[in-house]
Parts: structure tokens; sequence; C-alpha cells
């Protein structure tokens, strides 16, 4: 399980090489996001394109926004403006054809179904990354396909 410890290290991003998942990127987009402080501290707190993240969540940063259940709805245009934002400041992390393979079977193998997978693929560009901390606020889904070295580096913002 994730300790106190592992919360709030918002300090140590502008030291550290930093990768964010998909919830981090849309709840600092969001300022009603419950997230959006913290995870708005954590983007704010990276120094010149030390951050990193999937290049799969800007797709899924855009799907989200645009698909929020807030009035008034995010225009798509606005949603294409965050997600150009952030492809601009954070380096972006693609995945070959058989890195995207071996993190399917390794969702496959620990019984994940349906968006479960995303997370997988979402976790191996971070392994893939070097990132010295990995945020989320998924901890519980990405704890149960991260390896060791990887799990070490998840916190919560």
């Amino acid at each position: 399980m994730v300790s106190t410890k592992r919360r709030g290290a918002t300090a140590a991003a502008s030291h550290h090489s930093v990768f964010v998942d998909t919830t981090v990127l849309v709840a600092a987009a969001v300022r009603a996001h419950p997230h959006h402080d913290r995870s708005s501290a954590v983007l704010s707190a990276l120094g010149p394109r030390t951050g990193f993240c999937a290049a799969h969540s800007l797709a899924e940063l855009y799907a989200t926004l645009t698909a929020l259940p807030i009035v008034p709805r995010i225009h798509p245009a606005d949603a294409a403006a965050a997600v150009r934002h952030r492809a601009q400041s954070l380096h972006t992390v693609a995945l070959s054809a058989e890195e995207q393979l071996q993190a399917v079977l390794t969702a496959a193998a620990r019984s994940a179904t349906t968006g479960q997978v995303y997370d997988a693929l979402i976790l191996a560009a971070a392994a893939k990354s070097d990132a010295d901390i990995i945020y989320t606020w998924n901890l519980r889904h990405f704890e149960r396909f991260a390896e060791a070295s990887t799990a070490r580096k998840l916190r919560l913002p």
C-alpha cells in the first residue's frame, strides 16, 4: 500500500525528471477539478523539459476534456489548445508496437479488463521514460502493473 510519505512530493519535482499520467493532466486543465491545485503544482514545478507523459495521454486528455459532464462543456478547440500546450511543455513517450504488445500481455496476465489496459500502456511509457517520479491519481491501478523498480517511483501529486 502507499505510504503517506509518497504524497505531496511536488517540491522534489523541480529537481527530478517527472512522468505524469492522464489523470494529472486532466486535473491540471480543469480549475473546478478537486485535484486541480495539486496537479497544477506538479506541472508548474517542472524545470524546462524535465516532464514526460505518454503520447497516448495527449489523446486521452482531449477525449476526457471534451466528454466531461460540466457546464459549460469544454469546446473541442479549447481541449485541443490544452493538448497543444502539454505537447509543447512535456516530452512525449511513444511505445513501439512490440512495447504495446508486451504491455497488453502484462495486463492480460494480471487479469485486466476494459480500460485497465490503458493504465498498463501509460505505465509502460512511464517505465520507458526512466523518470525519477511518476505522478498519478490512479495509484492502485498502476501498482497492479508495475514492476518493483517502477512501483517505487509512483506518487500522488
